[in-house]
This record gives structure tokens, sequence and C-alpha cells, in this order.
């Protein structure tokens, strides 16, 4: 499976930075989400700001998001490199991925959710929409 990690990196979003995501795949060039919106209006807001020099930290694209695309629905975070560093050393995660199963049949679902009930499980639908989902273990502990 080409997303395996992916998977299990979703699992373990909510313990290892408290937020609580999804994955929804979608047809090829229909269904583009809002972050890919708003990542093009951040570089081109970007460019237009700054016609005559190249933006080269991640620090000064952060400060024109905040400064230039101030909004009430949505929140820009910067994560430095050293920040990264420092919770991915604490992070296993060759004995995290060793640990996971693959998902059956993964290309035949398009929501991929974790578990409210099982932290080590992932509800998978098939349609994004659906009301029905599988859940499957993901992680033997």
């Amino acid at each position: 499976m080409d997303n395996f990690k992916n998977m299990v990196n979703l699992l373990h979003m909510r313990r290892d930075y408290g937020i609580y995501p999804q994955w929804h795949f979608t047809p090829t060039a229909h269904g583009k989400g809002e972050c890919d919106a708003v990542g093009a209006v951040l570089q081109s807001t970007a460019r237009r700001i700054n016609s005559t020099t190249v933006i080269r930290k991640s620090m000064d694209l952060y400060n024109v998001a905040l400064v230039k695309l101030v909004s009430q629905t949505m929140d820009f975070i910067h994560i430095s490199m050293p920040e990264i560093i420092a919770n991915s050393m604490h992070i296993h995660l060759a004995a995290r991925y060793a640990n996971a199963k693959t998902i059956p049949g993964t290309r035949t679902y398009h929501a991929f959710i974790p578990d409210d009930e099982d932290e080590n499980a992932i509800r998978l639908k098939k349609f994004s929409s659906s009301e029905n989902y599988t859940t499957h273990r993901l992680m033997e502990v």
C-alpha cells in the first residue's frame, strides 16, 4: 500500500499533536480542498508583496499569512525545524510501523478517520459523506 505510513501517522496525530485529522481522497482534478485554495492564495499574495525579494525562510511566509490573510475561520501556525526535530526524536517511527497492519482493499475507500472509541483503529468509508463505515484495527498493542 502506497499510503501505509501515512495511515499509521494519521492514527497517531491525536496522541502526538492533539489534533483530530481526517483523510479524504477525491478523484483526480476534482474536489480540491480548502487547503489547496489557501495555499494558492498565500503563494500568490507572497509573490505580489515580495516581487523583488525571494522568500527564503518559512517564518517569512508565515508572517505574510498573519498580516495579509487574517481570517476568523482559519488559523495559521508555524512549526520550526527545531520543533520538528525535537518532536520526531521521541517518536519511534520504525517501531510504530512494525506494529501496524495494512488495510486490505485500501483503494476502495475514500475516507480514513481515526476511531473515537479505539485509538488503535481507523474508520474506513467508501464515500466521504457516507454514514456507514468499517472499522479496521490498524495498530496491534
